[in-house]
């Protein structure tokens, strides 16, 4: 007991430093730390003045930030945050709710899905453009492709789901939804189905656009469940392909598609399918008893499948063609917060993992350097800008500005 309450306190202690301070644990001895760089400081500033901890989602736009205030106290918001000045230019909360399921945005608008409302926002005054406010049950997630919102919605309650609709409205008139996709669960054994967030992909001999969509099913009376993936024409509007019951519960995550192949996960496992047909061409199970990749999120860096899982316990990529391991870190880099983020930085991965940022060499996975956190604990996604060298990062209720180094 003693000396869990010595780790906590020095946990404490060394989150309460106001300057970053270099890596010294045994992890980073002097064959990994590399001396022609170092992040700093440049500004920590408030953005919920309550002091409430949020899951604060940052996003560059013009050198300035968009930010996703999810899991705020009484209300979530969003804020135009002014990077020079360091002021809100303007806030957004004209609904009701502590978490916005769906945030996305293009060069002019931002779009909100919550609860049963979809709403569009202009980026410049902070003005709703349209809201769609439905009376039936929306899935929380949705997905902004070219000119349409792509989602799901269920024809009666959630607690039969009976009737699934795959629908698409236009993100300029905000007028009608489209319907795409219809599952019955009387067609589907009784499971009932959950259109997740869809990717697009151009087929490279018709030229058709073809939604690849991740489908969650469940089979409430025997407590049953199953995950297909699905690529739909929307050309022809037909079922390319569909992989059927590949694994019980697939990420929510928007699949990442990337040479031929689209990529999927689930808590312990990525899988690559073949776009053409859906074959399933390799699987990565991990093994590391900790690891969960539920809030990891998957990207392809240098022309690797990158994944930091939520653990902090494990950090790798992969080939993205073969599934093989090109390099991994096993042990314990932290506590990471659920939404633990990478950036990519030129030849680096920099993460967030709790209470610290990790930098990695992408090329060969090399542990580069550690910055302690300012204040608090990370949480949430960050914002890098590239141009200026600048990384803002989400700790509870602030955000914090680091300079990077041309090189590390």
């Amino acid at each position: 007991m003693r000396s869990l309450i010595f780790l906590f306190g020095l946990l404490f202690m060394l989150s309460c430093h106001k300057e970053p301070i270099p890596c010294d644990v045994p992890e980073c001895n002097s064959d990994t730390i590399l001396d022609k760089g170092s992040i700093k400081l440049l500004w920590v500033s408030e953005i919920n003045p309550n002091g409430n901890r949020t899951f604060a989602d940052l996003y560059l736009k013009n050198e300035n930030l968009i930010i996703n205030n999810n899991f705020n106290t009484p209300v979530a918001n969003i804020l135009y945050f002014d990077t020079t000045s360091k002021e809100v230019k303007w806030e957004w909360n004209e609904v009701d709710s502590e978490y916005y399921q769906t945030f996305t945005f293009d060069n002019n608008d931002i779009f909100i899905k919550e609860q049963r409302g979809l709403y569009s926002i202009d980026i410049e005054s902070g003005i709703t453009n349209w809201s769609l406010v439905d009376t039936v049950v929306l899935n929380p997630r949705g997905a902004l492709l070219g000119d349409y919102f792509y989602l799901c919605s269920w024809v009666n309650t959630p607690v039969s789901l009976s009737i699934a609709n795959f629908r698409r409205v236009n993100k300029i008139e905000g007028q009608a939804w489209e319907t795409l996709l219809t599952f019955d669960k009387v067609d589907f054994d009784n499971f009932s189905t959950v259109f997740e967030s869809p990717n697009l992909w151009m087929h490279p001999n018709t030229n058709d656009s073809i939604l690849i969509i991740p489908v969650r099913m469940v089979e409430f009376d025997r407590n049953l469940r199953r995950s297909d993936l699905i690529a739909f024409n929307l050309n022809t509007r037909e079922i390319m392909w569909q992989v059927e019951d590949f694994t019980p519960i697939v990420s929510v995550d928007q699949p990442i598609i990337h040479n031929g192949h689209v990529f999927v996960k689930n808590t312990r496992e990525i899988f690559a399918f073949n776009l053409m047909n859906g074959s399933l061409v390799w699987k990565h199970t991990e093994t590391n008893q900790w690891a969960n990749y539920g809030g990891g999120r998957l990207q392809v860096i240098d022309d690797k499948l990158v994944l930091g899982e939520i653990s902090g316990s494990v950090v790798y990529a992969l080939d993205p063609m073969t599934g093989n391991v090109i390099w991994r870190h096993e042990k314990d880099f932290g506590f990471a917060t659920c939404k633990s983020d990478i950036v990519h930085y030129k030849n680096y991965i920099i993460i967030a993992n709790f209470d610290k940022l990790d930098v990695f060499d992408v090329r060969d996975g090399k542990y580069v350097y550690m910055v302690r956190n300012t204040v608090r604990r990370f949480r949430g996604r960050m914002a890098l800008d590239e141009a200026n060298r600048k990384l803002y990062v989400p700790e509870e209720s602030q955000i914090v500005a680091y300079e990077l180094p041309e090189e590390f």
